[in-house]
This record gives structure tokens, C-alpha cells and sequence, in this order.
């Protein structure tokens, strides 16, 4: 049989009929053979071949005349490469017919240093002339995910990509960001988390996720990173790739676990940045480190966390802190002494001024990471899960697109009805403004005392007749007008707009004491807002903004982008709108030209146009990725000593859990002749 007839033949067979193949029986290779092998025609089209590709690349679609004949074709590929083979698993059907083999890396060897965990495999399947294709090639799925990245390029030109490769050219990291990634980063970048839990793919590699908060309170991913190991050189790469990506800038704030190698990146790369620890993280091991006295049953649990969550001043925090361990006799517990040494990263008193946008761990990133496993399969090549990833994001899209649906339709309830919670019904989103109500309704429970300062109030718990108030605490908080703000603004003590973006109940308390209507616009976090996404200056809570980003690049950038955006789409809906738009264009490129020539210097662009690999390294944006570039997927980083059949469990995990019942020794072993009493 002809080689392309064999081959369109063997392709209808496995694309349109393998039901056929359930109770076939037959030859083990095809007869009579092609005329051409497929090594005879790997070596005839040599030289159309793509610069730097072996002759014999197991491409999808390569007929073969017997599992021999692909065997000593993927061998003659594998020694151009560099790694064994060997025969692996194979399916029959009811005849014994084997209708899939497939060929892989080399033998299991016993020894550590001879373990690759390379993934290197082709498979075959049976066509009805009983021949054999090559079904998917482990080995093309880089180049799969490159072709499924040009396709999003071109669909999404401000998308970008970084790849890091080794010495080899195989994949170590791969940093990308879609166009709505950068432009969400622009506005709420403020304060992220990142997050390595997930390693559902085919090469074991942790996925980290950039995760914040939009302007309705939900996620938002700002990124992804495929790492082939965790290490501070690793996080390194991946932090400073992802600034570089966007336009330099940095978050203010960003959330981890209490990993070290993280740590040591932040503090390398982002030194600006202020870190912070993920406090579940941190408490996680409570119940196992401090032991029974931290239960249910007594109230040590309940007072714990209240020192934790709800004390706001430090000192007052040191000394609830050392009269519940004198209280509960745990002033010597290793744990506790640990976790108070590194307090500043992640108890509240010492979150003062630290924006983190309302988050106080990393379960923005591990939830996303929970949503990634309903999209994504167990051991999924890499060109499936960018596939699925961008899925996800496009679900998230659609979320968000809903809220925005219901933000502009429904409107607020009022619940206290005072002046300024109408005021703040027309700037604030659905979710935010429902927040600030509950703000509003436990101002309530507070008076209002006037300060000797001028602007200054003194806010306390409403208290009963014998002098106590509901809860017991009688802490009083100092709320003033900022006297050196360019704008009207309130600041408290308990630092909850600093830490949030949104007025306090004591803030409030001070603005219904004093009949107010609006909400100062200092303390208007443009973030939480309706105009959130907009880049008109109108607005209170964005006036002065183009004032505040004069002395820094990044944010000089992020509005011009934005407006930028705007312009396209007012632009595009109409023919006088586009020629409009380019003609305001070009008389901006030409005044900068002649700022140019006056003299004036402009800075160097972080340059993120180049394609290839160079040191290592390939960034893609706004660019076609090159067809000739050949980058090699990554190995399989194993872990030392056999692998666990589940996760490893803490001894928290066993607490109530059942206990696996076994036959006593009475049962397994009788005696014929017992002894009779």
C-alpha cells in the first residue's frame, strides 16, 4: 500500500472509526508493508525540515508498518537526543488484538542517580489495514503549547509570556499574562498573594498564582507560573519576570505561606514590597503544636483568637499574649515561642498602614487553585492545561462581567437611611457598599465626644447604666482630619482604612455626628468603587491621580494604558471616532518627537519584544512566536524515595479519625486441643 494512503487511511481509521478496533483480529503488522518505510521518508524530507529538529521527530500522524518499525524509529530520534527507550504499556481487546503500544523512556533502573523522570513518549494505535500510527507525541508538546499561544496572541495582543530554560533548552519556567491580566494588575495590584499548592499536571511542576480582589470583592488572577522547582533562584525569576511584565510595577503588599525560599525572593527582588504571612498558615498547626488544651472544650481556643484578630495595639497585644500562655501554662511551648518571634508577619497590630485590600491569607490563591482541579485533569501535558487555565480565567471573566450587570441594574438597600449612606449608594459597587452598611449599622453601638484639637473626636462603645458596655470593651479610638492632606480625609486609630481602603465605624460614627452627606473624598478608595475601571478624572476618589503618578514610571504608564484603552474603545465604534482617534495619535507621537529633538531625555523601556531563547531565557509580547525557536519540555522532578499513595498527614489529621479494625491474635490462631479449666 502506498505510504499516503496508508496514512490518510490509518488518520480516518483513528479519527472516525475506532470503534471497529473493539473486536478485530488480526496480523501484528501490516501486509504486505509500504514500499517506503518511515525512516526512507524521514530522510527524504531532511531538508524541509524546521532549523535545529531532529530528521527523525516523532511528529502526530507518522504511519509505521509494525510496533518494531516505530520502536526503531523513536529509538534513532531518542540517540539524537540523548535518552533511552523501551516498549510500555499496550491495551488488547477481546481477541487479543493489541490495539495500542506505547514507547517511552527508557527502564525504571533501581539506582537514584539513574532515574530521570523524563516523559518523553509516543503512542500508537492500530489503523483497520492493521498498520500503526502515531496517535500524540509527548515530545511535540512544547511546540503544541507555543501553537496554542500564538493562537491566544493573536486574539489577545497584549498578552505576554516569558520562558526560562536550562543549558539544555528544557523548560524550567514558564511566566504568562493575558492583556485582561495586566490591566486588572493596573488598577488592583495594590495587594496580591501567591500561592504554589497546585501540581496537577503532566511534568509534577507547583503552578503559582498572582491572586487579588477586583472591585466587587472577588478574585482576580493576575498570572501564572509552571516552576520546576521551588527554590529562592526560582522565585527569584518568577517575581522579577513578573514586574518586568508589568511595566515595573511592584505590589505594595503580598501574602505567602511561611516559605523560606519565597521569603528570601521577596526580600531580593521586591525589596519595596512589604511581605506578609498567611495566618491560616500559620495556625494550622495549632491544635497539634499546643495539644488538648486547644479544643472545644475549653476556652482557650476562643480567647486565642481573639488576641490574634481583634486586639489592634501592639502593646496591648504583648500583654494579652503573655497573660494567656501564663494563663493556660504554656509560657514554655517551643510553638508558641516560635510563632511570636516572627509576629510582625502576621498578627493584625503590626498590619498597621499595610494595605492588603481585606486579605489576611493566601485562600484567594488556594481557592483558585481548587478551581483549576474542575478544569483541569490529573497529569494534563502543558498544551492542555494553558488550555484549560485560560478556561478558567475566562469563567472568572464571566463572573465578574455578571457583577458588573447587577452593580449598574439592582438598587442599593438602604438600611439606617442617614445622609451619608445615600451618598455612598452612587460610588460604591453592590458588594462594597453592602460592606460599608454593615459598617454603618455597628457605628451604632458608639458615641461621639469631641477632642480638645481642632477636627478631633474621641469615639467609645455606648455604654448602660452601670458603666459596661455590651461586649465589655471600653477602648476608645481617636478619629481626626488629616490637617496636611490635599484632600478632605479622616484618619483612625484603629487603622481599618489603611489596612482596607474603606471607612471604619468610627470613621462613620464621626460623619452622621456630624450630619455629613458624603464621605470625604480622601477616603474613597478608587478600587472599590463603580468608576473602578474608568480613567475619567471626574470622579472624587480618581481626581489628582495624574498629579501623583508624575515622579514614578510604573504609574505613569498604568494611565497612560488606561487611557489608552478607553481611546480604543470609544474609538472603534465609529468610522469619525477611528479617524479621530489615529489623528489624536499621530499629533502625539509628533509633539514627542519634538520634545525629542528639544533636548528632552526619555527612559529606556523595559524591552519585552524579543523572541527566542537568549541566556536562557525567551519573552513574548507582541510578537509572533517564531516557528524555528525549539525549546524541549521539561523532565519530571521527582521526589526522593517511593512515592506516597496519598498525601502526607499531620497528627491533627488523625484526630477522630476510624480506626482500621484487624483480627486479634485469638482469632488467627486456634487451638485443637484447649486446656479445659
Amino acid at each position: 500500500m502506498d505510504g499516503a494512503a496508508g496514512q490518510a487511511r490509518a488518520i480516518a481509521t483513528c479519527n472516525g472509526a475506532r470503534s471497529r478496533l473493539v473486536a478485530m483480529s488480526g496480523p501484528c503488522s501490516r501486509i504486505p508493508a509500504s514500499p517506503v518505510s518511515a525512516i526512507d521518508r524521514a530522510l527524504r524530507g531532511a531538508d524541509a525540515r524546521v532549523a535545529g529538529m531532529s530528521v527523525f521527530f516523532p511528529r502526530p500522524g507518522t504511519v509505521f508498518d509494525s510496533a518494531a518499525e516505530a520502536y526503531q524509529f523513536y529509538n534513532l530520534y531518542s540517540w539524537d537526543i540523548g535518552f533511552g527507550i523501551r516498549f510500555g504499556r499496550s491495551r488488547t481487546n477481546s481477541q487479543n488484538y493489541r490495539t495500542r503500544q506505547d514507547i517511552g523512556d527508557g527502564p525504571e533502573h533501581l539506582q537514584t542517580s539513574q532515574r530521570t523522570g523524563c516523559k518523553a513518549m509516543i503512542r500508537l494505535l492500530r489503523s483497520d489495514d492493521h498498520g500503526w500510527i502515531s496517535q500524540e507525541s509527548i515530545v511535540d508538546d512544547i511546540g503544541k503549547t507555543l501553537s496554542l499561544l500564538r493562537g491566544m496572541q493573536s486574539q489577545d495582543t497584549n498578552l505576554a509570556m516569558c520562558i526560562d530554560s536550562d543549558h539544555e533548552g528544557r523548560v524550567r519556567s514558564i511566566l504568562w499574562c493575558t492583556g485582561k491580566n495586566r490591566a486588572d494588575y493596573a488598577l488592583f495590584g495594590d495587594a496580591i498573594t501567591f500561592d504554589t499548592t497546585y501540581r496537577t499536571n503532566l511534568y509534577d511542576m507547583p503552578f503559582g498564582l498572582f491572586v487579588g480582589v477586583n472591585q466587587h470583592f472577588q478574585s482576580t488572577v493576575f498570572g501564572g507560573v509552571l516552576l520546576r522547582q521551588e527554590t529562592t533562584a526560582s522565585f527569584e525569576w518568577a517575581f522579577s519576570t513578573f514586574v518586568a511584565i508589568m511595566h515595573g510595577k511592584a505590589p505594595l503588599t503580598m501574602l505567602t505561606d511561611q516559605c523560606a525560599a519565597m521569603e528570601a525572593a521577596i526580600r531580593e527582588v521586591l525589596p519595596d514590597t512589604r511581605h506578609r504571612w498567611c495566618r491560616w498558615h500559620v495556625l494550622r498547626k495549632a491544635k497539634e503544636k499546643i495539644g488538648g488544651v486547644y479544643s472545644k472544650y475549653s476556652g482557650f481556643k476562643k480567647e486565642f483568637h481573639d488576641v490574634v484578630t481583634n486586639v489592634l495595639d501592639p502593646v496591648q497585644f504583648e500583654a494579652a499574649w503573655h497573660e494567656l500562655r501564663r494563663k493556660y501554662n504554656l509560657s514554655s511551648n517551643a510553638y508558641l515561642d516560635r510563632i511570636y518571634d516572627r509576629r510582625h508577619m502576621w498578627v493584625k497590630p503590626y498590619f498597621r498602614g499595610v494595605f492588603c485590600g481585606g486579605m489576611t491569607s493566601t485562600q484567594r490563591s488556594e481557592s483558585a487553585n481548587h478551581m483549576l482541579k474542575t478544569y483541569i485533569p490529573r497529569s494534563a501535558p502543558m498544551h492542555m492545561f494553558v488550555s484549560r487555565y485560560q478556561a478558567m480565567l475566562s469563567a472568572m471573566s464571566a463572573e465578574e462581567a455578571k457583577e458588573d450587570h447587577v452593580t449598574k441594574q439592582k438598587r442599593r438597600h438602604i438600611r439606617i437611611g442617614v445622609p451619608v449612606e445615600w451618598g455612598a449608594a452612587g460610588v460604591y459597587t453592590r458588594v462594597m457598599f453592602d460592606k460599608l452598611s454593615l459598617e454603618l449599622y455597628a457605628s451604632g453601638s458608639f458615641t461621639v465626644e469631641a477632642s480638645q484639637s481642632l477636627g478631633s473626636f474621641v469615639v467609645r462603645r455606648a455604654v448602660n447604666n452601670d458603666g459596661r458596655s455590651a461586649d465589655g470593651n471600653n477602648d476608645a479610638f481617636d478619629v481626626k482630619y488629616a490637617l496636611n492632606s490635599p484632600t478632605v480625609k479622616l484618619e483612625c486609630s484603629c487603622g481599618l482604612f489603611d489596612h482596607m481602603g474603606m471607612p471604619c465605624r468610627h470613621m462613620l460614627k464621626v460623619l452622621v455626628h456630624q450630619s455629613a452627606t458624603e464621605i470625604p473624598p480622601g477616603n474613597i478608595h478608587r478600587r472599590w468603587t463603580v468608576a473602578a475601571r474608568s480613567s475619567s478624572t471626574n470622579h472624587p476618589a480618581i481626581a489628582g491621580g495624574i498629579g501623583l503618578a508624575a515622579d514614578d514610571v510604573a504609574g505613569r504608564k498604568n494611565l497612560l494604558y488606561l487611557a489608552a484603552m478607553d481611546l480604543l474603545h470609544e474609538g472603534a465604534v465609529s468610522v469619525q471616532g477611528f479617524e479621530a482617534s489615529m489623528q489624536a495619535l499621530a499629533s502625539a507621537k509628533h509633539s514627542l518627537r519634538v520634545m525629542a529633538e528639544d533636548g528632552y531625555q526619555f527612559e529606556q523601556p523595559i524591552s519585552l519584544a524579543s523572541v527566542g531563547v537568549q541566556d536562557g531565557q525567551a519573552i513574548l509580547e507582541n510578537a509572533v512566536v517564531e516557528p524555528d525557536v525549539v525549546i524541549l519540555p521539561p523532565n519530571k522532578v521527582r521526589s526522593r524515595g517511593r512515592p506516597p499513595s496519598v498525601r502526607l498527614k499531620a497528627r491533627a489529621d488523625y484526630y477522630g479519625s476510624k480506626r482500621v479494625k484487624t483480627r486479634g491474635i485469638a482469632e488467627c490462631y486456634v487451638d485443637d486441643n484447649p486446656s479445659v479449666p
